[in-house]
């Protein structure tokens, strides 16, 4: 009995070496697969903005790597005693203003850098559920435990995501025109119950309508 599908993959045709240098950007599994490659000595930069998962946040940061963005003051704000971005994951984040831009800067700095000499960019996708600024109208990359009566959950439509993911390839494309691009689904494991319960609200609501 065969408990197995045999799935046939062709071999890609652009192969990596240890001469190459290689962005990744995204999910949790883009800093597994980063670490992995950290450790075996490839030249790489993953995640400048710390962990992003969905389109919209990914495309915010092409952007600001495309032609360097230095954040202000103005670009970050204080919650709980600490100064955040919502661009960013708060290991970017600190006690101190100046402390957390120049945190934010000298890495938004030297990616773009990466950016323009890269071969290869993996992209690993999240989710297409997005948390919207109510006031400033942006789609955030982190909430920093800012009070959800403040945003709006939603999913995006399907423009929206292929849009998002057309523009990342063409800035990438800008930056580096023979780059490598390669996109990933994030794996979903038991433990990613919040994307059950948002299944469960569309199907709920599907139900609904009808």
């Amino acid at each position: 009995m065969i408990l197995q599908t045999p799935v046939e993959i062709s071999s890609f045709s652009a192969k990596i070496t240890h001469h190459h240098r290689i962005l990744l950007m995204g999910s949790c599994f883009a800093e597994n697969i980063g670490n992995k490659l950290a450790e075996t000595k490839f030249t790489t930069d993953c995640n400048p903005f710390g962990t992003v998962y969905n389109p919209v946040s990914l495309l915010h940061c092409f952007e600001m790597l495309e032609k360097p963005k230095l954040f202000t003051k103005d670009d970050i704000f204080y919650e709980n005693g600490i100064w955040n971005s919502f661009y960013h994951h708060s290991r970017f984040s600190n006690t101190d203003a100046n402390t957390t831009l120049k945190n934010i800067n000298d890495r938004i700095i030297s990616s773009s850098e990466f950016l323009h000499k890269a071969d290869f960019l993996f992209i690993t996708l999240g989710t297409s559920w997005v948390y919207e600024h109510i006031e400033k109208k942006i789609v955030v990359s982190n909430c920093h435990k800012v009070p959800a009566s403040q945003f709006k959950h939603r999913l995006l439509t399907m423009d929206e995501t292929v849009n998002s993911l057309q523009q990342i390839i063409e800035i990438a494309k800008n930056c580096k025109r023979n780059i490598s691009i390669i996109f990933i689904i994030s794996p979903v494991n038991n433990r990613n119950y919040l994307h059950l319960k948002d299944i469960k609200k569309i199907l709920q609501a599907q139900i609904y309508k009808k």
